[in-house]
Order: C-alpha cells, then sequence, then structure tokens
C-alpha cells in the first residue's frame, strides 16, 4: 500500500458484524526540532485493536511519531485524532514506554512505586491511591511475572525486568492505546519474547498497540501492519504490501542488500545524516535483486 492511501479509513469497516472505527488517525502530521522538520505530512488511520510495528532506521522519526502521540511534542502541522470504539466517546489513555535510555534509572524508587505512578493520571491532584488502585498495579505485576520483585529498587534491576516494570506501569494506566519505543533494544531473548507474549494477549483485549522497532523479521511475523519511516511514511500497510524492495530502498538507501531472496541491513557502512544506522533482515519472498 503507498503512503499516500490510507490503510483504515475513519468509516467503519465491519469485524464479525460490529462497525469498527479508526482508533488513531493522523492527518498530515509534521514535527520539526529547531526549525528542521523530523516527520513530514504523515497521514495514516490505525484500527482499533490493531498492533503496527513502527519500522525505519534510526532518525527516522518514529521515537518522534510517539512523542508527538502523547503530547511531547507539539505539532508543526496536521492533526491527531484518538477516538473511543464508538468514535464518540471520549478516549481511555495513551500509555507511552519510551527508550531505556531515556530513563533515569538511578531514581530511588521501587518497583511498586514505579508501577503505582501508572495510575496517577487517574488520581488527579491531592488524591491517594485507593484500594482500586492497588489492585490495579498488582495484577499489573502479576501479568507481567515480577510482583516478586515489587519492593526492590528499580536500578537494582536487569535490562529485561526494568522494561516489563515499564510495561506493567503502562498496563496500571488502563490505556486504550499502548505505545512501546525499541522495546526489543538491549534486552535478551526471553525477555523479547515475554513481550511478545503480552502483546497477544492485548491483541485478544481489543488493546491498539504501536511499537516501533528496527527488526524487520519480527514485524514481518508477529504484526497485522506495518509502518515504515523514513522522515515521512514511505508504506503503510499489511506487512507482504510494505517489505517490498523499492520501500526498503527508500527507506534505507544503500544500507539495503539484497541477497538471494533476503534483504540485509548493513550497520556498518556510513549512511547519509538523513539514514542512520538501522539493523534487521527478513526473509525470503519479500527481498531480492534490487
Amino acid at each position: 500500500m503507498s503512503a499516500s492511501a490510507r490503510a483504515h479509513g475513519t468509516s467503519p469497516r465491519s469485524v464479525a458484524g460490529v462497525p469498527q472505527y479508526a482508533c488513531l488517525s493522523l492527518t498530515s502530521v509534521t514535527v520539526a526540532y529547531d526549525g528542521r522538520a523530523a516527520l513530514e505530512q504523515v497521514t495514516m488511520d490505525v484500527p482499533h485493536g490493531g498492533q503496527v510495528a513502527v519500522v525505519g532506521p534510526n532518525g527516522a522519526g518514529k521515537s518522534t511519531l510517539f512523542k508527538a502521540l502523547v503530547g511531547l511534542l507539539p505539532l508543526r502541522g496536521g492533526s491527531i485524532e484518538l477516538r473511543d470504539r464508538d468514535a464518540e466517546t471520549p478516549a481511555e489513555p495513551i500509555a507511552y514506554v519510551p527508550q531505556r535510555e531515556e530513563i533515569d534509572w538511578s531514581f530511588p524508587v521501587t518497583v511498586s512505586d514505579v508501577v503505582m505512578m501508572g495510575r496517577y493520571g487517574r488520581l488527579g491532584w491531592l488524591r491517594r491511591p485507593q484500594a482500586a488502585d492497588r489492585e490495579v498495579v498488582e495484577r499489573s505485576l502479576e501479568e507481567l511475572s515480577i510482583a516478586d520483585l515489587a519492593s526492590r529498587p528499580v536500578g537494582d534491576l536487569s535490562g529485561g525486568q526494568q522494561q516489563r516494570v515499564f510495561l506493567a506501569r503502562a498496563l496500571a494506566q488502563e490505556p486504550h492505546v499502548l505505545l512501546l519505543d525499541e522495546p526489543f533494544t538491549g534486552v535478551d531473548v526471553n525477555a523479547k519474547e515475554a513481550v511478545l507474549d503480552l502483546l497477544e494477549r492485548l491483541r485478544r483485549r481489543g488493546i491498539t498497540v504501536l511499537v516501533s522497532t528496527h527488526d524487520m523479521q519480527t514485524a514481518q511475523q508477529r504484526f497485522e501492519l506495518v509502518a515504515l519511516l523514513n522522515g515521512r511514511l514511505i508504506a503503510y500497510g499489511p506487512p507482504p504490501e510494505v517489505f517490498t524492495p523499492e520501500h526498503i530502498s527508500q527507506a534505507f538507501g544503500g544500507q539495503a542488500l539484497f541477497l538471494e531472496g533476503m534483504v540485509v541491513i548493513d550497520e556498518c557502512c556510513p549512511c547519509p545524516p538523513e539514514d542512520e544506522h538501522g539493523h534487521g533482515s527478513l526473509p525470503g519472498g519479500h527481498g531480492g535483486p534490487a
């Protein structure tokens, strides 16, 4: 699907006979840093309960997109609309899990404290957590299998455990939309599988999820939709329509090496300024000679 087409429109589509409206609608979204556009003219619709892998090289605008969605960065142009399932009811909050390097792990708080922070948006000013809030925190800890770490300082945990803590905090928000920025980076295979298992459970609950990643193989195998970025939206739709040699070359430039039905992203060679280092590979069927 070309970037100019809206993969899922704002008019309802039917799933099991029930009308489904777009959950997130982005129209000509442009975000700039210091007067320079970091993301330009992004237009896409995300269906309710959809799971989207946002793929592109470093510096492509993946984190910029997520920060704009939660209001951490202002829009230079365009609009973002968040809708509930009936397209009229005010939507639940968006939960955002940033990249691990953006978090100060030396801050003296326990795991339970961090997860309780996910309730603050619902508590409001000067309200103390109630029994219902503590129940949500306990449930979130149990879902991520870290209830036994509740009293541990978060800075003492491994990278995979810290990732689970912030996932639990996001779940404690009881969000309608969950944004995960590079959750597979810097964690071991078990931690990655724990995230993927959680995503499958969230899919069954109808929670909309966007995940930024360099891992094209995981994006192809585990996500129903892919948004391919490099400063702009290059392609958006099902993985077979997005991961074509043409689209991958547009996103990764000279980093994309097409070898016997596989595309490999070269991390060693220098890249143009707007196309910094990425990595990942895509099995045969979606690669080929350039």
